[in-house]
């Protein structure tokens, strides 16, 4: 099984539970293949702003409640999940596979924690 079958398997038992799931390839926004060490801290925020922004695409959609939306992070995308619900305060829950276990962010080196 590939990273991204076991992505998509991941997305169907969520949505299977009844929840509404979207991917999201925020790496697109600065044009990035794969994520280069040298440049995480200089992209971080505008990868952020793309998971924000496909929070809000997500609630405007029909039959999803707003009340009820978490975030996945596999790696990289759980700090992005943490940075997203620190900010936004609508992500109810985070499911963090493989990311951080400090209490920082990649972006500031402080605290960051859902509201």
């Amino acid at each position: 099984m590939t990273f991204a079958d076991g992505s998509r398997l991941a997305a169907r038992t969520i949505a299977a539970s009844g929840s509404h799931v979207a991917f999201v390839y925020y790496l697109d926004r600065t044009g990035d293949r794969r994520v280069a060490s040298a440049r995480m801290r200089q992209n971080f925020s505008l990868w952020a702003a793309t998971v924000r922004d496909a929070v809000d695409w997500l609630v405007k959609q029909p039959g999803v409640d707003a009340n009820r939306l978490g975030i996945v992070g596999i790696s990289l995308g759980a700090a992005l999940a943490f940075e997203t619900a620190a900010a936004d305060g609508r992500a109810k829950a985070i499911v963090d596979c493989f990311g951080p276990c400090r209490n920082s962010s990649p972006r500031t080196g402080r605290g960051s924690r859902p509201g």
